[in-house]
């Protein structure tokens, strides 16, 4: 169910997120988006993402990316895409690895684009999975602080600082998340130096 709209929102963005919440289907791969709009209630929301795919990098760290896509209502000829992408630096292993909630492992992002313009959360979380017998990684992003980033267009912005969490399943290819890091990159541009264990503001 869409969220309530609320007063300090325009009438474009209540439809924009109510776009966003399309569809009630369980896929494999759901995401949790709890927004912290400065002077406003939190509201949160949650996504499907059709398509989930991850690779590893020269350095064996390795890259997951989430995407959604449906058709735009600002253009017929364009989708309104999202796109989740976490870059994991270590994998703590139950019982050798010591972790907690509160510990970050990945630089983690999210973004809506939208008919030419679009809009980018990024920060830092935790992702932990396993690996599955038919070579998918199967996970949980449980924790991921992420503010505004990258803008294009006249893209709004949505939801102030927020908190993503979900579960995924992730089939393996480099290909697949090449392609979606491209398509984020020829919407916004190259991506803010990070690291995870860089200050975050904290929510309020």
């Amino acid at each position: 169910m869409p969220p309530e709209p609320r007063g300090g929102l325009p009438g474009p963005v209540v439809a924009l997120l109510g776009l966003i919440l399309a569809g009630c289907t369980e896929p494999a791969s759901r995401l949790r988006i709890e927004s912290h709009r400065a002077g406003e209630a939190p509201v949160v929301l949650s996504e499907n993402f059709e398509r989930c795919y991850y690779g590893r990098d020269a350095r064996g760290n390795v890259e997951i990316v989430l995407r959604s896509a449906r058709p735009s209502t600002l253009d017929v000829d364009a989708e309104l895409v999202q796109l989740v992408w976490a870059r994991t630096f270590w994998r703590p292993v139950p019982g050798t690895t010591y972790a907690e909630r509160t510990q970050t492992n990945a630089t983690i992002g999210y973004a809506l684009l939208d008919a030419g313009r679009g809009i980018s959360y990024e920060g830092a979380g935790f992702v932990f999975f396993s690996e599955q017998p038919d070579g998918r990684i199967k996970g949980q992003i449980e924790t991921a602080t992420l503010a505004p980033g990258r803008a294009s267009g006249d893209a709004p912005e949505l939801f102030g600082q927020c908190l993503v969490s979900g579960d995924f399943i992730a089939e393996r290819s480099e290909g697949e998340v090449k392609a979606a890091l491209s398509e984020l990159r020829r919407s916004l541009g190259r991506p803010p130096r990070y690291r995870p264990g860089d200050p975050l503001r904290e929510l309020r």
